[in-house]
């Protein structure tokens, strides 16, 4: 027997933003019968294919999806990813996200530990020169996938996405990037939940700004190491490793 899924209005779930001024975030439930305003037109060819299907239908297209990314190098991150299921779709701002969450928190809020936001994948990024090095293609594979990922509601930390990368330099007149010593004209790729954040060096080693270490005398970047700690670091950032 066929199953007919009947799209009905939907009122989306909105999380607001940590200012009483906004903006506010809305998840949509999978599947999604209509958005305010105009969010429709926010969401990219990937992200609409899920729209009117229900968890239950999206997972194989899911699978099919995460099939595709296979370099090694970033399996300890998508071996988590490949345990979710897409339950709805996040808009804030003019970004969208294709959110996934473990069947057993279907019924419990969208919170940081239990769901991730993915976005779109990257085409024909132009990446900076300072990536051109072949020892940064397990980097670039994996932002072109997983740039812009949010891990918590609303979407802040998480990965910076790949069309947005910018060097970042000592800067002696502002708290922003006191005290990165070695690290000045390295590329911030990942944001923490508690404000600091991850950079990479032209050597394609990784370190952690800490903002609390401003004014240490030894820097204020902790050594991380390789590719390989980085995607242990953000795999444990996502509170669903386990």
């Amino acid at each position: 027997m066929a199953v007919v899924i009947v799209l009905m209005e939907t009122s989306p779930v909105i999380h607001e933003w940590f200012y009483p001024q906004g903006p506010d975030t809305y998840e949509y439930l999978l599947p999604i019968g209509s958005f305010y305003a105009d969010h429709s037109k926010l969401l990219p060819k990937w992200t609409q294919g899920f729209a009117t299907l229900t968890p239950a239908q999206s997972k194989p297209r899911f699978a099919e999806y995460m099939a595709s990314v296979t370099l090694p190098e970033i399996s300890t991150f998508t071996n988590v990813v490949k345990t979710l299921t897409p339950f709805s779709i996040v808009v804030h701002k003019t970004d969208s996200w294709l959110l996934c969450k473990r069947e057993d928190q279907f019924d419990k809020p969208s919170v940081h530990g239990n769901m991730l936001q993915l976005p779109a994948p990257y085409k024909n990024v132009e990446w900076p020169q300072f990536f051109d090095s072949d020892q940064f293609n397990p980097l670039k594979h994996f932002l072109k996938y997983f740039g812009n990922t949010r891990i918590d509601m609303p979407p802040t930390c998480g990965t910076r996405s790949p069309i947005e990368m910018q060097p970042v330099f000592e800067d002696v007149e502002s708290f922003a990037w006191k005290n990165i010593q070695s690290w000045d004209g390295s590329y911030p790729v990942y944001n923490v939940g508690n404000g600091d954040v991850v950079l990479v060096d032209s050597n394609f080693e990784f370190g952690v700004w800490c903002h609390e270490l401003c004014r240490d005398a030894n820097g204020a970047v902790q050594k991380l190491g390789s590719f390989q700690q980085f995607m242990e670091f953000v795999t444990n950032e996502t509170g669903l490793a386990r």
